[in-house]
């Protein structure tokens, strides 16, 4: 039974590795209600190397950067980078550069799973920081790149 885990582990960490690009950013809440979190239609990559990942995600549709839409900018997007881990069915990522200061030090936990060409990462239950007292779970949507 261990050594089918093992295996099963081995298979998860060979299979995400490459390059990836985000279909779909949402934040499912408990009721059943889905919003995107960056617009319906993203931008984003992520590359998975032999111990390192990075990520970013935008809006489609972002300001020309001016003075004044600075904060737009930063708002509608994340970016982050990493040495990553996979055990089971968690990533997790202990990151080393971030889009805010506060990442920088933080061990990032996705539920993980790949089907076919398609890679899910779900974040855990949380306070959406948007909807005082709504609880979500942020779900990205990936497909390879071929």
């Amino acid at each position: 039974m261990l050594q089918e885990r093992a295996m099963q582990m081995n298979k998860l960490a060979k299979d995400v590795l490459g390059s990836w690009t985000l279909v779909a950013a949402k934040m499912q809440f408990e009721d059943g209600a889905a919003i995107d979190m960056h617009g319906p239609d993203p931008l984003g990559s992520v590359v998975f190397a032999d111990t390192r990942m990075t990520a970013i995600i935008t809006r489609r549709s972002r300001p020309a950067r001016t003075d004044d839409s600075l904060g737009d900018l930063f708002n509608t997007m994340l970016a982050y980078s990493g040495t990553y881990s996979i055990d089971g069915n968690e990533l997790a990522t202990a990151v080393d550069v971030a889009w805010v200061p506060e990442w920088v030090g933080t061990t990032q936990r996705r539920g993980i799973e790949i089907a076919g060409d398609t890679l899910s990462l779900r974040t855990a239950r949380q306070p959406n920081p948007m909807q005082q007292g709504k609880i979500m779970t942020g779900v990205l949507t990936w497909q390879r790149d071929r």
